[in-house]
């Protein structure tokens, strides 16, 4: 075997590193990372930087050094070299098991592992360098298609001897009493036998057999297996591999960069005042949000309604801690490209990041806005164009909740950022809003991460998640900052129910009438596209804008800057709107949150409590004293709140419901105050903190969900790959990524009239595609299921390659 290459040539490009020149700067990027970072995970870990370098960093070094040991065998050297028309060379063992192989069984280098670390040490380290490509399951089947009859791992290679001898020489600099490294020959493993009087056993049963000793020796520590530790070795090895991976293919010392992003991605107090003080435009700030920059404690929990300026009061907070970078968390992509646009976007002077799935889409809607202003972009280097650096290198993070929380599910993003994470002060914003697992998550989070500031935000909260907050965060969290009395004690809503919705068009027809602003908000989109189509044929004075979640993203994203601009006003005291004349909307929940209106008149569906108070939210937010606007609920039963005799869940919604019903029945008017109290007198079953696969998962590391199940599958639609095509430059090679596919996904249901949803087998970027045929697309209503009836169950036409 030549020079066991890590990565695949590629022509135009210098020459790929070798496994050991790979392994090199991996070892180096984390020598650098936890140079950079210590200090902030033993603060965020409530532990000491004197025990993580005893307990932790040893075993980083040593991982990071020897992670990638198993690239040295001929199948993952045939996947890099030249091939034969037609030849699609295969692993019979992904290269991480391989690695993992060689220094768990006593055979090959487990047994000088073992008696150099302990057992316990020299287990955490194994099952790291497992699990850093997240693909470790229990499956132990091996691949026996086009791998030939065997898999040769030579041992006595140069590159695993100069490896092994670098490992036993480190170890020695931590007080490890390292001998040196047995010398092995090349091992060669059948990959199946049936033959009994087979020398060895195959590959299937002695792999699996070593794994499963592994798995046994982890079960057997019980209570006392570090979970947290090994969580926190793998999520640093995979930073540190990214990292080493990237940064020298864009030209970067991955030391350099380190030292660079990690100092510098944190604000300073003056910085995070000039963000809060351009927010107030030279008003004063309000008492209660000094009240939320002043606490002392390091959790604090806000609990106020819509218009007491919750978010500046945040980055007020920020101030108290110059050297962290701030992080912001919202539930949805809309929700926080809203809170980057409001706050954040256009200020060059502070290192910057949007962070979600569909970021590009809405950045470059913000920068259309921008250039017609005469705004220039902020300067960004290509490398820091990387998106597993971005938590890393800014001052200022906006995101959606599963870039932080993600690390609960494996998430590749919080992993690769982790360093990056270390150093925030959070804002976790409209927690109301979370479904069960991810508020699960959250109170995993901070419970694993009890010296990290963070700040909890939402317009009211049930008891029993207050509850569990208070579980979880002990002293650490005093008793909630509520908004500002006057505010929340304003008049604004006068609710009550109607019976049908004949009763509710006579209140729209004569509120469009006076020129106003109405919201309509229907629970299905069903329901949503009926409701205007019926608006359209009543002769209004305005045409209907709808707004939900069924349509293209960017398409998407167009209706709801079509929506803001309808609702917006001219003047900062919020007296004169921009576009004079009426105006209707007809949406959907997604309403509830992404969509910051002032509606004159709110008409909705019936719903749970706390999504009625959020829909109200929407309506006279600017009210400067008490002048209520009317608010109608009308009757409403089935999905997505159909009540199940066996889900305790399904009961809360049908409580929350009445609840609903029953104050609009009050026929009153309402203050955001006496609505808090209300949502607190909901009942609720006991909260804990969720399972995490990163911190549970022990030998097993494999991506999980950190929300609850959807009912919606993200889509391409066939009929729309030859303009995607177009758009990125022809058939889809690796550069089709879900970021750059993302103008063009769509959330259609999971079920489909006709059975399961009807999709090819064809997936591109990991996105699944309709069958040809199978959506029907109205430019005004958004995208269907197309009729069963009409929808005829074929083959598709072959899609592009699967990229990912």
């Amino acid at each position: 075997m030549t020079k066991p290459l890590a990565k695949s040539p590629t022509k135009g490009r210098p020459a790929p590193p070798t496994v050991a020149e790979h392994c090199a700067e991996v070892w180096e990027t984390a020598r650098a990372v936890w140079e950079a970072s210590a200090d902030d995970l033993a603060l965020a870990a409530g532990t000491s930087r004197g025990v993580l370098e005893f307990e932790l960093r040893p075993l980083f070094e040593l991982a990071a050094l020897l992670h990638d040991l198993g690239k040295v065998n001929d199948h993952f050297q045939r996947l890099l070299g030249p091939r034969r028309f037609g030849e699609i060379p295969r692993q019979a063992l992904r290269h991480e098991a391989v690695s993992f192989w060689m220094l768990w069984d006593g055979a090959m280098f487990g047994d000088w592992l073992r008696d150099t670390l302990g057992e316990t040490d020299a287990l955490l380290t194994v099952l790291a360098v497992a699990g850093h490509h997240r693909k470790v399951t229990n499956d132990h089947g091996v691949n026996e298609q086009g791998t030939g009859p065997t898999l040769k791992i030579p041992l006595h290679d140069p590159q695993v001897r100069s490896l092994l001898d670098w490992a036993a020489r480190l170890l020695r600099t931590f007080g490890f009493a390292a001998a040196a490294p047995p010398r092995r020959g090349a091992r060669t493993v059948d990959l199946v036998t049936d033959d009994p009087f087979a020398d060895a056993p195959a590959v299937d049963d002695s792999f699996a057999a070593c794994w499963q000793n592994a798995v046994d020796r982890w079960a057997a520590l019980g209570k006392h297996a570090p979970k947290r530790r090994l969580a926190l070795l793998k999520a640093l090895l995979i930073a540190a591999d990214v990292g080493g991976s990237a940064l020298p293919a864009a030209k970067r010392s991955p030391a350099a960069y380190v030292r660079d992003a990690l100092a510098g991605g944190r604000l300073s107090a003056a910085e995070a005042r000039a963000v809060w003080e351009a927010s107030l435009g030279g008003r004063p700030p309000r008492p209660f949000q000094r009240e939320v920059a002043d606490r002392p404690e390091s959790a604090v929990l806000v609990l106020a309604g819509t218009g007491n300026g919750k978010t500046t009061a945040a980055w007020m907070r920020a101030e108290r801690y110059p050297g962290r970078k701030a992080i912001f968390t919202y539930p949805t992509t809309g929700t926080a490209s809203a809170g980057y646009e409001d706050y954040v976007f256009g200020r060059g002077e502070i290192a910057q990041a949007l962070i979600h799935g569909r970021r590009d889409v809405d950045l470059e809607g913000l920068w259309e806005t921008a250039a017609a202003e005469g705004k220039d972009r902020p300067e960004e280097d290509a490398d820091q164009k990387l998106e597993a650096f971005e938590l890393w290198g800014r001052q200022a993070v906006v995101c959606t909740v599963d870039t932080v929380l993600g690390l609960a599910g494996n998430h590749l993003r919080p992993l690769a950022g982790f360093p990056g994470l270390l150093s925030g002060y959070y804002v976790f914003d409209e927690i109301h809003s979370y479904d069960g697992q991810l508020f699960g998550s959250l109170l995993r989070f901070l419970e694993t991460f009890p010296g990290l500031p963070v700040l909890l935000m939402t317009a009211s909260l049930p008891p029993a998640r207050l509850a569990a907050l208070r579980a979880v965060l002990g002293d650490r969290l005093g008793e909630p900052v509520r908004g500002d009395a006057a505010l929340e004690g304003r008049r604004r809503y006068d609710l009550a129910p109607l019976d049908d919705e004949a009763s509710a068009w006579g209140e729209v027809e004569a509120a469009l009438e006076r020129d106003e602003k109405v919201l309509w908000v229907c629970n299905t989109v069903a329901d949503a596209v009926r409701v205007a189509a019926d608006a359209a044929g009543r002769g209004l004075p305005c045409e209907p804008l709808i707004y939900h979640s069924r349509f293209r993203y960017r398409d998407r994203v167009d209706r709801q800057r079509a929506v803001l601009d309808a609702f917006a006003y001219a003047d900062p005291e919020k007296t004169r709107r921009a576009t004079p004349g009426p105006a209707l909307v007809v949406a959907t929940q997604v309403c509830e949150m992404s969509l910051d209106v002032s509606a004159d008149l709110l008409v909705s569906s019936n719903c749970p409590l706390p999504a009625l108070v959020q829909r109200l939210g929407r309506l006279n937010r600017y009210a400067a004293g008490d002048d209520p606007r009317p608010a109608f609920l009308l009757p409403f039963e089935g999905y997505p709140y159909k009540s199940n005799a066996d889900d305790a869940r399904d009961k809360e919604l049908q409580a929350e419901m009445a609840a609903s019903w029953e104050i609009a029945g009050q026929r009153t008017t309402w203050n955001q105050h006496e609505l808090a109290a209300e949502l607190d007198r909901l009942a609720g079953g006991e909260i804990r903190p969720a399972p995490s696969d990163w911190l549970d998962g022990g030998p097993l590391t494999q991506p999980g969900a950190i929300r609850d199940a959807g009912s919606t599958v993200t889509v391409l639609v066939h009929e729309d790959v030859p303009a995607i095509e177009a758009a990125l430059g022809g058939p889809p090679p690796r550069g089709w990524t879900r970021q750059k596919l993302a103008p063009w996904t769509v959330p259609l249901p999971t079920r489909h009239a006709g059975g399961s949803a009807p999709l090819s087998a064809d997936r591109i970027a990991g996105l699944p595609v309709t069958l040809p045929g199978a959506v029907d697309d109205d430019p005004d209503a958004g995208l269907s299921w197309a009729d069963p009836q009409s929808l005829a169950r074929k083959e598709a036409t072959p899609c592009p390659a699967d990229v990912l």
